[in-house]
């Protein structure tokens, strides 16, 4: 069932270990914390970008703000049809250490701006 128009349908938490996170219909959230993102790349599936899935990596990130690149504290790269997303928690600070913590399964041609834009990407 699909609730009112930009409700959250379903939560997802990408816990300890390996996850397997499977979006339903309508708009889906799938959140990383600093506690367990970093142990495993976990996998989303039934992301729809179109549909306003999100992706909340804010409890990564050190020390960023909407005027710095989004690009120095998170990638997006393609792989054998898959979209890995990697974190570097605190940016340029320390130098680059991106970190892989989720691939976004069957999916690419993601920009990580536009992801920021139409808060598919939540940091």
């Amino acid at each position: 069932m699909v609730g009112p128009a930009g409700a959250i349908e379903d939560v997802l938490y990408g816990g300890d270990g390996l996850d397997m996170l499977y979006g339903g219909e309508g708009r889906d959230s799938f959140i990383f914390e600093s506690g367990s993102a970093f142990n495993n790349i976990d996998q989303i599936f039934n992301f729809n970008e179109f549909e306003r899935d999100s992706i909340d990596l804010s409890d990564l990130l050190i020390g960023y703000t909407l005027i710095l690149p989004i690009n120095d504290f998170v990638q997006l790269t393609e792989t054998g049809g898959n979209t890995i997303i990697s974190v570097d928690v605190d940016g340029l600070t320390g130098g680059i250490n991106y970190v892989d913590v989720a691939s976004i399964q069957n999916t690419v041609g993601l920009n990580i701006d536009n992801f920021l834009t139409n808060k598919n990407i939540i940091v």
